[in-house]
């Protein structure tokens, strides 16, 4: 860029993301991805390590205490349809919203569903009817994809998603 921030892009792969640094790390698909919290908390995380060191901070007249605030704090974005309330990722989401809601600085949490993306047309409503009108189509999984609703089990389930699961 411009102002000599740059982008990395590291994988999930730990043993190649260790070691890297950031200022504000982006999750993408985290409940629906393989990532366990073990990597987002013991590898991602870790490179949000101090605050942004941009370059005005350098100049004399920027180096008084008076001036601290201008330090941005590192930040976590996690982007993701919703995933299974059984899971991790519906803790963080929780988390985050109850800590948005005490009015904690630095936390926001939306849901966007399908309706978001034909009012700003990026797709049309017949896109997503021939998505929801085909013979696979698993409503639990349509519903987290496009209306942001966590999957749980049905309550008449002969055996809970979470005794599969690791199976």
């Amino acid at each position: 860029f411009h102002n000599s921030s740059t982008i990395n892009i590291v994988t999930g792969d730990s043993s190649l993301s260790r070691g890297q640094r950031a200022h504000i790390v982006v999750v993408d698909e985290y409940a629906a991805s393989e990532l366990e919290q073990d990597f987002i908390q013991g590898v991602l995380l870790p490179m949000t390590g101090d605050y942004r060191r941009y370059k005005a901070l350098t100049l004399p007249e920027y180096s008084t205490i008076e001036y601290n605030y201008l330090k941005e704090e590192p930040k976590e974005i996690y982007l993701s349809s919703a995933g299974r309330k059984s899971s991790w990722t519906y803790g963080y989401f929780i988390d985050f919203t109850k800590k948005m809601v005490s009015s904690n600085k630095g936390y926001f949490t939306c849901a966007l569903p399908y309706m978001t993306a034909i009012q700003c047309n990026l797709r049309t409503k017949s896109f997503y009817a021939e998505q929801m009108a085909k013979d696979n189509f698993n409503k639990s999984r349509g519903n987290a994809e496009y209306l942001s609703i966590w999957m749980q089990d049905s309550e008449d389930a002969f055996f809970p998603y979470e005794s599969l699961d690791n199976i």
